[in-house]
C-alpha cells in the first residue's frame, strides 16, 4: 500500500462510480438487473468487506454470495427477471467459489494471519480446510448437473460437466489425502473449470 490515494478520495471515487453505473443500468438495462447489482455492491463492499471479513471465518460464504451475482445480473439484464435458471447459475457459482477461494487462502494463510483476517486455514487449520475443499467439490459435482436437469443444457454440457467436475473432486480428494498444505494446481484448475463449464453450456444451447 503506497498511500497515494487518501481513504476519503477512494470512498468518493467508489461512490461516484457506483451511483453513476447504477443510474446507467436503470436507464439503459432494466430495474431487476439494477437492483441485483446494487445488492451485490452492498453485499460485497459493505457486509463482506467492512463488517464480516475481519470478524469471522464465515466471511468467505458472505463474499461468495456477492461474487455469485454476475451471472444472475446478466440473466436478469437479458430476460428481465430471475427464475430457476438464474438461481441454478447462482448456486453453481456459490459452491464453486468455496474450493476456489480456500485453495488460495491455504497458500497465503500466513499473510492472512499477519493481517488479522480470520480465514478458515488460519482459524481451523490446514486439514480442516482441505476437508472443506473436498466437500464443496463434491457439492459442485451435484450442482453442475442442475442445468441439465432443468433443461438449460443438453447432453454435450452433461458429459462435460460430469467429466470436469469429477476431475475436480478427484484432485480435491487426492489433496485431502496428501501431506501437502497447499495446492495451487487445484486453484488454477478451478479457473479453467469455470470457463469450460459455462462455455459448454453456451455451446450446447446454440
Amino acid at each position: 500500500v503506497a498511500g497515494l490515494i487518501s481513504p476519503n478520495r477512494a470512498l468518493a471515487t467508489a461512490l461516484t462510480l457506483i451511483i453513476s453505473s447504477l443510474a446507467l443500468m436503470a436507464v439503459f438495462v432494466n430495474l431487476p438487473a439494477t437492483l441485483l447489482t446494487a445488492g451485490a455492491v452492498l453485499g460485497y463492499g459493505v457486509i463482506y468487506t467492512m463488517i464480516v471479513k475481519r470478524r469471522s471465518h464465515w466471511a468467505n460464504q458472505f463474499g461468495g454470495i456477492a461474487g455469485a451475482m454476475p451471472p444472475v445480473i446478466g440473466y436478469a439484464a437479458v430476460s428481465g427477471g430471475v427464475d430457476i435458471n438464474a438461481l441454478t447459475l447462482f448456486l453453481i457459482m456459490v459452491v464453486w467459489q468455496q474450493p476456489h477461494a480456500l485453495s488460495l487462502a491455504l497458500k497465503y494463510r500466513e499473510e492472512y494471519a499477519r493481517a488479522g483476517i480470520p480465514v478458515i486455514p488460519v482459524v481451523k487449520g490446514v486439514q480442516a480446510t482441505k476437508k472443506k475443499i473436498a466437500i464443496y467439490s463434491a457439492a459442485l459435482l451435484l450442482a453442475s448437473l442442475l442445468p441439465y436437469v432443468f433443461g438449460m443444457a443438453g447432453s454435450i454440457y452433461l458429459v462435460t460437466a460430469v467429466g470436469i467436475s469429477s476431475a475436480f473432486l478427484f484432485q480435491a480428494v487426492k489433496f485431502l489425502r496428501s501431506d501437502r498444505d497447499c495446492n495451487m494446481k487445484l486453484f488454477f484448475y478451478s479457473i479453467v473449470y469455470l470457463v469450460v463449464l459455462f462455455t459448454s453450456m453456451v455451446y450446447d444451447s446454440l
